[in-house]
């Protein structure tokens, strides 16, 4: 099976497990929206369908003390396919949420490698293609409820899985060799999540979290401005997302996505 294959097969088989979490998030809201009514005057809900483009810069860091880079003009002439988008539902004080990302992208580096017990380093090349998966899904109540402030304290879960082809190059050393990894974990998150409003067009979306569990620490940040108009949104904003992965994974130490970000989205 090729490698374009088996990330086909790998987005065959998550893409319905995000459906159903997503599918799962949006019902539990209606439950407990039906528990609690009487109980407070109520919101009308509303629904956030967003879909967005991330420039990203791409960097991996192994275990041997290497590290590959994959800029964002890279990623813009590698990319396979993506898919990206987020889905957020948000009744009275409560938010639910799901946020996918999905890219296949190639390249190659040449980063410097430790040679073992020569204190120095050797030149290399390498060839690089990486299939990820990160999916996060989160449930926010609302602490701040302003015209000008609108803020949620969140938590949740977010699964990543890194797959990659790399094909070490040595001329130094005469060595060349191919390797592929696969690295997935589910770390539970906490953040902030909010949007601070200008006027009636203009306002500035953010997001904060952090967590751990499968991996030692991952956390991510994001800030836009936005423009709305009627029921359709169009924002530009960065986004940095990062893990320190466990000491026990084969090869991937750490793994770092961030740039800029263009979306879409449509409220109903």
């Amino acid at each position: 099976m090729t490698t374009r294959d088996r990330a086909v097969h790998r987005l065959c088989r998550t893409l319905p497990c995000l459906t159903l979490l997503g599918g799962a998030l949006l019902s539990s809201s209606s439950a407990f929206a039906q528990q609690s009514s009487g109980a407070a005057p109520t919101e009308q809900p509303r629904t956030t369908a967003s879909i967005y483009l991330w420039i990203t810069n791409v960097t991996w860091g192994f275990n041997n003390g290497s590290e590959v880079e994959v800029d964002s003009e890279t990623v813009l002439e590698n990319f396979d396919y993506a898919f990206e988008a987020n889905l957020e539902h948000r009744r009275n004080e409560w938010l639910y949420g799901l946020d996918v990302v999905y890219a296949d992208i190639g390249g190659n580096d040449t980063p410097d490698i430790p040679a073992p017990g020569s204190g120095s380093s050797v030149s290399s090349d390498v060839d690089f293609n990486s299939f990820s998966t990160i999916a996060t899904g989160y449930v926010g109540y609302r602490l701040v409820n302003n015209p000008s402030l609108q803020l949620y304290g969140t938590g949740g879960l977010r699964y990543s899985d890194f797959e990659g082809t790399l094909k070490f190059d040595v001329d130094d050393a005469g060595i060349s060799y191919r390797n592929e990894l696969d690295e997935s974990q589910t770390d539970v998150v906490v953040g902030l999540r909010g949007e601070y409003n200008v006027d009636q067009n203009w306002s500035f979306p953010f997001n904060v979290d952090v967590g751990g569990g499968g991996s030692d620490l991952t956390w991510q940040a994001y800030g836009a401005v936005a423009y709305r108009f009627g029921q359709h949104t169009v924002s530009a904003g960065y986004r940095y997302m990062t893990w320190e992965l466990d000491s026990d994974t084969d090869m991937l130490d750490e793994a770092t996505y961030y740039g800029p970000l263009l979306a879409y989205s449509f409220h109903f």
